[in-house]
């Protein structure tokens, strides 16, 4: 099996390495860099910013790419990924975390902008919904034009189930977007909040563990701490175990964490059964995660 990540290097300087995608080899524990980030940092978030690779989108004959303001478009060939084209919608999209596929129609979390934004199939911007919630009510706002900065939900996480959209913040529900009704209840900082016919999962960012919830009731798999020595600096910006990145095949979840990993976890025994190993330096956070091939 193969995995597409990426990543964000926090605190990079401009104009120096502050992303990455990676092709990694489940069984051999092998991974290969495809792509580097250099330029283009406008944001002066230490954190983020417009730093690295985003969330990632697996098509048959492409792969999706976000940026934080756009999108990197990936060819599948023979001979692997090949950059086909490059998208950026600076207007409506900042700090673009998960993207996903839904009804013929690409949607981003416009993390910064406090969006959600419906794009086409070929990347051209459609629709721009400001999210706001009023003592816990869930609405949004049709938005046009230049979108300003305004990160109060932390959107983050956005998915296709069963025909519905599904969407929350780092501590907000699931919301299904189409009806605002609520799916699942927050449960604490998290990203990568995803519904499946048997359960739903959740990645809970700060507290280590990954969140399995069934019948209405979580059950957390502990997730392992970084081992040995890692390079960290910039203390105050970049931690290691910030859990951020998941995908699922079957009884197996594959977990992103920093420094740059990617940890294994067997639902049925509900704990990690391994751990890949991509960078040593603490600001190298996994963003994006998806199978590329099963």
């Amino acid at each position: 099996m193969k995995l597409i990540c990426s990543t964000v290097i926090r605190a990079a300087p401009a104009d120096t390495l502050h992303g990455k995608l990676y092709v990694v080899d489940v069984e051999s524990g092998s991974s290969t860099c495809i792509s580097e980030l250099t330029s283009g940092l406008g944001n002066k978030n230490k954190r983020g910013g417009d730093r690295g690779y985003r969330g990632i989108i697996v098509q048959k004959k492409r792969v999706i790419v976000a940026v934080s303001q756009g999108f990197k478009v990936f060819a599948r060939t023979p001979d692997g990924l090949m950059l086909g084209g490059e998208f950026k919608h600076p207007r409506c999209l900042g700090s673009i975390h998960e993207i996903c596929s839904f009804r013929d129609r690409i949607w981003a979390t416009s993390t910064s902008k406090n969006c959600v934004v419906e794009l086409s199939s070929s990347l051209e911007v459609l629709r721009s919904w400001e999210i706001r919630f009023t003592k816990g009510t869930p609405s949004r706002i049709r938005r046009t034009g230049v979108i300003e900065d305004n990160d109060v939900n932390h959107l983050n996480s956005i998915s296709a189930f069963d025909d519905k959209l599904l969407f929350s913040g780092a501590a907000t529900p699931l919301i299904d977007f189409a009806s605002l009704k609520l799916v699942s209840p927050s449960h604490g900082f998290s990203h990568n909040f995803y519904k499946y016919p048997d359960m739903i999962l959740v990645n809970r960012t700060t507290s280590h563990h990954l969140g399995m919830v069934r019948s209405g009731v979580l059950r957390n798999i502990k997730l392992p701490n970084a081992k040995g020595k890692v390079k960290c600096k910039n203390r105050d910006i970049a931690a290691k175990n910030w859990n951020r990145g998941l995908a699922r095949h079957g009884d197996v979840v594959f977990i992103g964490s920093s420094p740059a990993r990617i940890l294994v976890v067997d639902l049925n025994k509900q704990k990690c059964i391994n751990e890949i190993q991509l960078e040593n330096d603490v600001r190298h956070c996994i963003h994006g995660l998806e199978i590329l091939e099963p």
